[in-house]
């Protein structure tokens, strides 16, 4: 049997570290300072470069504005283009480089070029630089779509620019949108970037139409041919449409011509077989089978309305007028409130619900409501009839919108048309 081993215990190793000598010490305290000499000379000589390639570039930058500026005075308009160009290279976060290359490109015709140059203006530019963008991409370019993202990017910098919210109000009115039309008149007043014309636009929200709506919606359809927005439009507007024989339309013959109303209609019909849940289409269908006592198919349109026109004041509207006809008096006012409650100034609505007021017995609530109705009729035949949206004649229409207002229980829009009357 193998005998067990004892235990052996282990021992400190009595051995000592020799430690690093002085002279050691010293030469790697030299080798630290020589690599830190190194650094520092490296260091001194990069920021040398920089300081001189810097200077460099600052007097290269101030010979291109000097030769820039001198070009664009001249009218050496593609010199000055080129020049600038070279300076926006090297300065591409400044507002002018960008600035002169754009008027230069528009000085030459060039205003695809431009468009390109003030896409590139930094967030903080002058806000004329994105007026002369979205102008350009509008008028110029045929780029409406573009030209409306313009505007709104600009006013997350300047959301009191009163230029910037016009510019959407006329879009959305060309356009039939109404709700955005709304919105953006709304936004504006909450801004302090109201005008007249701002008061003007939200009166006629759900019913503005344009004479040369038809031409401007059909040149923005040539910038996107399957735009329903733009094809909509343009049918819509033929409402305010008098000379159709001017629109020189293949479609439209001597007989036609003699009958705009028919045209319109026929245009609408047409489209809403190809858009059958388009609401403006289906408004303006409803309001001419409203017009012709057409009770029946206003019934059946109503019945198939896609489930948004619960939203929309109109359809309210024609649903008091069907209830109004066979003397269901509280349905039909029941519907009647509900087309105020979603526009106010909708005088039609008040016209019919005096009626029905009337018939409930209700003399002094429809005595109300019939001096409310002729005022509204009044500022609507004057923003119909003007020449242009933004003044509109005698200036004392202004007043009777203030009025109005405070009539349709709106005191805060009173009281901002007050402020922007300058009273």
């Amino acid at each position: 049997m193998a005998k067990a081993q004892p235990n052996k215990k282990l021992r400190p190793d009595n051995r000592r570290t020799k430690s690093p000598s002085a002279k050691d010490e010293r030469k790697k305290q030299s080798k630290s300072w020589r690599l830190l000499a190194i650094c520092l000379f490296i260091l001194v000589i990069g920021l040398a470069i920089r300081y001189y390639l810097h200077t460099q570039q600052l007097a290269m930058v101030s010979q291109l504005k000097t030769a820039t500026e001198a070009a664009w005075q001249s009218g050496e308009w593609g010199q000055a283009e080129e020049l600038a160009t070279q300076w926006a290279v090297r300065q591409p976060r400044e507002y002018e480089p960008w600035h002169y290359a754009a008027e230069a490109a528009m000085a030459l015709g060039d205003f695809r070029r431009a468009a390109e140059y003030l896409s590139q203006v930094p967030s903080d530019a002058p806000v004329s630089a994105l007026h002369d963008l979205s102008a350009i991409q509008m008028e110029e370019l045929n780029r409406p779509q573009e030209a409306i993202a313009t505007c709104l990017r600009a006013l997350e910098v300047y959301p009191s620019d009163s230029e910037l919210h016009e510019r959407l109000l006329f879009f959305y009115s060309m356009t039939c949108q109404r709700d955005s039309l709304i919105a953006e008149a709304r936004r504006a007043i909450g801004a302090g970037a109201d005008t007249l014309a701002t008061y003007a636009y939200l009166m006629g929200a759900r019913w503005l139409t344009f004479q040369n709506g038809f031409e401007i919606n059909r040149r923005w359809l040539e910038s996107a041919p399957d735009s329903e927005l733009f094809a909509v439009a343009s049918v819509v507007h033929l409402v305010a449409k008098r000379d159709i024989k001017a629109l020189n339309l293949p479609e439209v013959d001597s007989e036609l011509a003699a009958m705009p109303k028919k045209f319109y209609q026929e245009q609408i019909i047409a489209l809403r077989a190809k858009y059958p849940r388009n609401l403006e289409l289906l408004a303006a269908e409803l309001a001419f089978l409203r017009e012709a006592d057409d009770t029946e198919q206003v019934a059946q349109l109503l019945a198939a309305a896609p489930p948004e026109s619960v939203n929309d004041n109109r359809f309210w509207r024609y649903k008091g007028w069907l209830h109004a006809t066979v003397q269901e008096w509280q349905a039909a006012k029941s519907a009647y409130e509900k087309s105020l409650e979603l526009s106010p100034f909708d005088w039609a609505t008040e016209f019919e619900l005096v009626a029905v007021l009337r018939a409930s017995e209700n003399i002094a609530a429809s005595l109300e409501m019939q001096a409310r109705s002729s005022l509204g009729q009044k500022i609507t035949r004057a923003i119909q009839l003007a020449p242009t949206i933004r003044s509109l004649t005698p200036p004392s229409i202004y007043d009777d919108m203030e009025e109005y207002f405070r009539m349709c229980q709106q005191p805060g829009l009173a009281d901002s048309l007050h402020r922007a009357l300058g009273k």
